[in-house]
């Protein structure tokens, strides 16, 4: 798909007015992004694809917005470091992230965006030993946005399961990284 020129199709159907199309391009899309470095890269440095799926997170049609966060979350589970930087500096994907979690109702994407949360913050710790850093840098972006309150909000999910998760979260990675 990438090598015969698809992923430029499948990135102007993001935006399209019809729900199905939207939701099959990100379907797609979060196929390619559970492949290899070389096909996350492919998509990450496409002009508009982070963008418009970010974008997607917003809109009114739940398949969208499912399939977007799965094409997130698999960037970041299979992603290099250097993914996670662009995604996060550049793009602001965790508070995206953040953001679908706490207002979706649909509980997939809350675990699946909540997985995803934690992969950064991870990653972000393991950067934070590498280079002696006194503070996970991640935490502190996410302490001055309103994606901390979100994430908080989440401890207190009506689903067990979501609670235990964001409540983990806070644990590991904003009590031992007080700033």
């Amino acid at each position: 798909v990438i090598n015969a020129g698809g992923v430029d199709v499948l990135a102007s159907q993001l935006t399209s007015d019809v729900p199905s199309s939207r939701k099959e391009a990100s379907w797609a899309l979060s196929n390619i992004a559970a492949g290899t470095v070389d096909q996350i890269d492919a998509l990450i440095k496409h002009p508009t694809i982070v963008r418009d799926v970010l974008a997607n997170f917003t809109c009114a049609w739940p398949d969208v917005q499912k399939e977007s966060v799965w094409t997130v979350a698999n960037m970041i589970a299979g992603g290099s470091r250097q993914h996670f930087q662009i995604l996060v500096e550049q793009h602001a994907a965790v508070e995206s992230l953040c953001a679908i979690a706490a207002a979706t109702t649909t509980l997939t994407s809350v675990v699946v965006a909540l997985e995803a949360v934690e992969n950064l913050l991870a990653a972000y710790e393991e950067l934070k030993h590498e280079q002696g850093l006194a503070v996970n840098t991640l935490v502190t972006r996410l302490r001055s946005t309103v994606a901390f309150d979100q994430l908080a909000s989440l401890a207190a999910h009506g689903n067990s399961d979501i609670t235990v998760h964001a409540r983990s979260i806070q644990e590991q990675y904003f009590a031992a990284n007080k700033s």
